[in-house]
């Protein structure tokens, strides 16, 4: 196991392509919000590295309200993200599921749907597959045109067998 996943040591990990794939097919993403020129997995990205100091800290702008952002956020600013991604909304969100945390109730509760994966992540650091990570992962989903008053969809999904037949659903209440 990667000791680098338990720390804070980088934030700075890679989606797993064939997950990204997927959910990109679906919602068709055209914004990363949290990347690196390394790590963007879309053209159009928001991170540190960006020569426009406008385009370098997803915290401090407004994402652009017509482009459906992915956002696999730096895993150690987590609750400012999670709070900028409900607020930034439209947003699809790779998160540890943590629902034993602060910010999974004040944020990922409000999200429109909330999918929590079967087994555990590979994600890649400087293009090599890692150790799998020592957490489940979930991917949230903002939907702009929904109001945040309404439940969010929660299903659990094998997102390796590319087929919604195999989860389960339910609606909080």
């Amino acid at each position: 196991m990667n000791s680098a996943l338990f720390s804070t040591a980088s934030d700075n990990w890679q989606t797993p392509a064939a997950l990204f794939q997927q959910l990109d097919a679906e919602f068709h993403f055209d914004l990363d919000a949290a990347a690196c020129a390394n790590t963007a997995m879309v053209g159009h990205y928001i991170g540190p590295d960006r020569e426009d100091p406008a385009l370098r800290d997803a915290l401090s702008i407004s994402w652009p309200a017509h482009r459906m952002a992915w956002l696999n956020p730096p895993y150690g600013q987590i609750a400012a993200f999670m709070k900028k991604a409900s607020e930034e909304a439209p947003c699809v969100c790779l998160i540890p599921a943590r629902t034993d945390t602060r910010w999974w109730w004040n944020y990922v509760l409000k999200a429109h749907e909330i999918r929590f994966l079967k087994g555990r992540l590979k994600f890649l650091s400087d293009g090599k597959e890692l150790s799998s990570a020592p957490f489940p992962s979930a991917v949230v989903v903002f939907y702009s045109h929904l109001r945040a008053s309404v439940q969010p969809y929660v299903y659990w999904s094998d997102w390796r067998c590319h087929s919604k037949t195999n989860s389960a659903s339910a609606t909080i209440s």
